[in-house]
């Protein structure tokens, strides 16, 4: 293939483009100083791909040597090294201007800092009261479709609705009650139970323990197939066909039992996980 000068000279400034320390401008210098060398070697009686090669080491011979001596001329400082000019060199003077203006203005600035403190302690006392509000019930599988009723009675508002004569509704009225709420259009499932507070002595065999908190439901299949509570002994089932049975959180279980419980003959017994502690350690 014969030897095409126009090419080469053309293709010669694209190599050199890959060095970013050369400018568009000093290229276009090279370039008109490899076609008169170029030339000047042709008038010598050169062949033309010969004086082509002899201009190239003349101008250029070294790309890369020249591309690193003219980046550190144009950047002397290295990349880790802190300039006269950069905010590291300058930073013990602003340290020095500012501790002056703290000294000067005490007063001022105690009250910027009290200010500043406050909103600070504001802002996470919200943040984390935010975040209390927002995490009851997270341990019941879908929390957000689930929902607790109260009632508004001469003007108070309580967290429970209450029977029909209170303790003294029949088994047909509490029924009834929880019927009308699953009646209700877009209602899958409701149950029903009532914490008691106040501390009751719980008999176990030889055993009588103050028992705290104490839950009493009328609707347990419904009860634990809304909150989807794991049981370890025992099973819902057990639980819905006895009638005034109980069933025990772990923590309960030992307590009345002792550490080996799992071992024994609990056949009247039901017994479900603690859930990181978020369920109450309570006896239903």
């Amino acid at each position: 293939m014969p030897f095409n000068i126009d090419q080469a000279i053309a293709d010669w400034p694209k190599s050199l483009r890959a060095y970013r320390s050369f400018e568009p401008g000093f290229i276009d210098e090279l370039q008109s100083n490899l076609e008169d060398r170029y030339d000047e070697y042709l008038i010598k009686g050169l062949a033309p791909e010969q004086a082509f090669a002899e201009a190239t080491q003349k101008v250029m011979p070294n790309p890369g040597e020249t591309s690193r001596t003219m980046a550190r001329v144009n950047n002397p400082y290295p990349w880790y090294s802190v300039r006269r000019n950069s905010f590291l060199f300058l930073l013990p003077n602003y340290m020095k201007v500012a501790l002056r203006n703290l000294r000067r203005r005490r007063f001022y600035n105690l009250i910027n800092y009290v200010c500043l403190t406050i909103g600070i302690l504001t802002t996470a006392l919200a943040a984390l009261y935010l975040r209390y509000e927002t995490s009851f019930d997270t341990m019941v599988p879908d929390s957000e479709q689930k929902y607790r009723l109260g009632r508004t009675f001469r003007s108070q508002d309580y967290s429970v609705m209450s029977f029909d004569g209170y303790f003294g509704a029949t088994p047909e009225q509490q029924m009834r009650q929880l019927n009308g709420f699953k009646n209700i259009k877009g209602v899958v499932q409701a149950c029903q139970f009532y914490t008691f507070w106040e501390p009751r002595i719980i008999r176990v065999q030889n055993k009588e323990l103050t028992t705290e908190n104490i839950l009493e439901t009328n609707t347990p299949g419904a009860f634990f197939d809304f909150f989807g509570w794991r049981f370890i002994h025992g099973s819902v089932d057990g639980f819905r066909q006895n009638l005034y049975s109980a069933v025990l959180t772990e923590t309960q279980a030992e307590r009345f039992f002792g550490a080996d419980w799992r071992h024994q003959n609990l056949t009247k017994y039901e017994v479900f996980k603690n859930e990181l502690e978020k369920i109450p350690d309570a006896c239903f």
